[in-house]
């Protein structure tokens, strides 16, 4: 997918990014993401069994556990929800959060640690599914700026359109957004 904005003398053009790196690998996370599947590598490395992992759920009761589930149909996709499809998918593993960690990084506040650990799941299932962008933006026809890595194509549309806002604060224009999609 890729797409042309015109905004305030300015052309954003966002495309997929080719060069994507594996979220897990990368970058920090405040939980861990642990799967068994026998055609895919989900998720964090590990040396889980899952007799020995429901073992330390049973022994740690006080840390948040989301279940993960992919679906395999021409392509994969994992959600904490079910997909509901008894032929093409199924639970593979969990994600969760150490209760130290719901202390240290949320207050305690195990809902918003329960939204943390989704939307890492949603983050890798971008990555999964190839939806990582970037953006580049041309005035009068030279780059001044880009940003690649973006997980998720709205995501990515709505930090190149507040980049170009910025820009017309700064050279004075109005910071007002209109889309005029072009191609």
């Amino acid at each position: 997918m890729s797409e042309t904005i015109r905004l305030g003398g300015y052309v954003i053009s966002i495309e997929q990014d080719t060069d994507v790196v594996n979220p897990r690998d990368d970058y920090d996370h405040a939980g861990k993401m642990i799967s068994w599947h026998n055609r895919y590598l989900l998720g964090d490395k590990h040396t889980w069994g899952i007799d020995s992992f429901n073992a330390f759920k049973e022994a740690h009761p006080e840390h948040l556990y989301l279940p993960i589930f992919l679906y395999d149909h021409s392509g994969i996709t994992i959600s904490t929800s079910s997909f509901r499809d008894h032929w093409d998918s199924g639970q593979v593993g969990w994600t969760y959060m150490e209760a130290s960690v719901i202390e240290s990084e949320f207050g305690g506040d195990r809902q918003q640690a329960e939204k943390r650990l989704e939307s890492d799941i949603k983050e890798y299932d971008d990555y999964i599914r190839g939806e990582v962008y970037g953006y580049t933006i041309k005035k009068d026809g030279e780059e001044i700026d880009s940003c690649w890595g973006m997980y998720g194509f709205e995501y990515c549309k709505d930090a190149a359109v507040w980049a170009v806002e910025t820009l017309l604060g700064i050279d004075g224009e109005p910071a007002l957004c209109h889309y005029n999609s072009a191609e």
